[in-house]
Parts: structure tokens; sequence; C-alpha cells
């Protein structure tokens, strides 16, 4: 089923795994690339992109917490790795990309105040699966939310798409932050193939980058034959019947233009 016009107009929360896969794609498609020169193309590369979802956002910021920044940082000793380029020329990259994020802290108490909530789903919290790290993403999108207009969290993780969809029912968050029916969970590729929509992002890229998250899903042995992968993958196809359908729409809106 298509995913129904929603309207882009709204604060922004970006995961950093959603960070990772951006900058792995940009990797990714410049394959070739001299080692010199792929740092400084890979910053030109995300700012461009992060730009791009900035002009829909009412403040022209795309929002973190610093725990969550901090955990991007580890995204450098991957690629030094993965292309043999110096660990501190990797760590300019990660220190460029969190510079075009406007990141806060929202303490030790937030936390606390959402974990106290009733029927606290704690079976979704522990190692390899959420921590505090990741509710400090939410606690920052009901604080948006204060501001009385939509707010949307961007992750690939499905632990905190669901814990998002939970926190939205709990009118109890009311008495601290904004309204918790305004934040809004997205996985990353579906919020991205809504800019396409709106042509902001052409749609050969969107295909490219669509093909290189389902590739690298494949590969992920870790998640192979489990039911969390298996939700991904499902999750994947539908965005990818979206992208179809909107083609689709554009190309009949060209005919009749």
């Amino acid at each position: 089923m298509c995913v129904p016009k929603l309207s882009l107009h709204a604060f922004l929360i970006v995961d950093n795994c959603v960070l990772s896969m951006l900058c792995d794609y940009c990797a990714h498609r410049a394959t070739g690339m001299p080692r010199a020169r792929l740092i400084q193309h890979m910053q030109e590369w995300a700012a461009g992109q992060l730009g791009i979802l900035r002009q829909f956002t009412p403040d022209g910021h795309i929002h973190c917490t610093d725990c969550v920044a901090n955990e991007f940082t580890g995204y450098a000793g991957s690629l030094s790795h993965e292309r043999g380029i110096g660990f501190n020329e990797c760590r300019l990259l990660v220190r460029h990309v969190c510079s075009l994020l406007r990141c806060a802290s929202v303490g030790t108490d937030s936390p606390t105040v959402l974990r106290g909530l009733p029927a606290f789903p704690h079976k979704m919290f522990g190692p390899s699966r959420l921590g505090d790290n990741d509710i400090s993403l939410v606690v920052l999108a009901l604080q948006l939310a204060t501001n009385g207009s939509p707010v949307y969290v961007l992750t690939n993780d499905q632990d905190l798409l669901t814990f998002v969809s939970w926190v939205r029912t709990k009118r109890e968050v009311r008495e601290f932050w904004g309204d918790p029916s305004l934040v809004q969970g997205f996985q990353s590729l579906t919020y991205l193939e809504l800019v396409h929509r709106e042509c902001s992002i052409q749609t050969e890229t969107m295909v490219d980058l669509l093909n290189f998250v389902m590739l690298d899903h494949s590969r992920r042995k870790e998640l192979a034959g489990t039911q969390k992968g298996d939700f991904i993958v499902q999750q994947l196809g539908e965005i990818n019947k979206n992208l179809v359908q909107s083609v689709i729409i554009k190309n009949r809106q060209g005919e009749a233009l």
C-alpha cells in the first residue's frame, strides 16, 4: 500500500545509524576515487544531502542529542578500516557531519521520567537493544513538540520506531513536554522517499540508495532468519513499492504537462 502523502514540514531528528548509512552510501558511490579526495567529497556530499532535508524544517535545523552524535564518532574507525584512510582524516569527516547538526543535551532526569511511565516496555531495553541514548532522541522530540508542530524521528532501528509508536499513545507525557501525538518515527528511507516525491531527490539516486541498503541488509548474517530481519526485508519491499508508484505518478504528470 502506498504511504499517504504527509506534510514534510516538521522538526527533524536523526539517529546516528542514518548518518552512517548516508556516509556508507557515499563511499560506495565513490569507489575508485583517490583516497586523498574521498574525505572532502564525502563532507561536501553529506552537507548537500542534509541541506536538502533542512529546507523542509520550520527552524532550518536537523536535530540530534549529544550522546547519540557521540555514537557516530565510531564511524571514523569503520571507514578508516574499510577504505585504508588515516583515522585522523576520517575523524575530520565525522566532526564535519556532526557540525551540520543542532545537538542538545537532555540530561539524566528525562529518560527516568519515560522509564517510569505505566506499562513501560522494559523488554525492548538492554544489551544490543535500546538504551538511554535512544530514549534521549524521544525526549528531544517531545521537547520540540512543545512548539505545536510535528516532529519526525529518523532511524533505521526497528526497536526505536516501535518505542516511538508506544510513546505517541502516552498522554501522561504532556505533564512534562508537548503532545506526544505530534511525534512520529520514520524509517529513514520511508522519509527520503517522501522527499523524493517532492522532486528534491532524483529518482536514480533514490533507487540506487534503496538497492544499496537492500544489499547491505542481505549481508548481515546476525539478522538472517530472525523476526527482525524478516520485518526489515518486508519494510524495504514496501518502500520499493512506494518508490515505484511515485515514479509512475510522476511520469503520468509529466505526460499530462
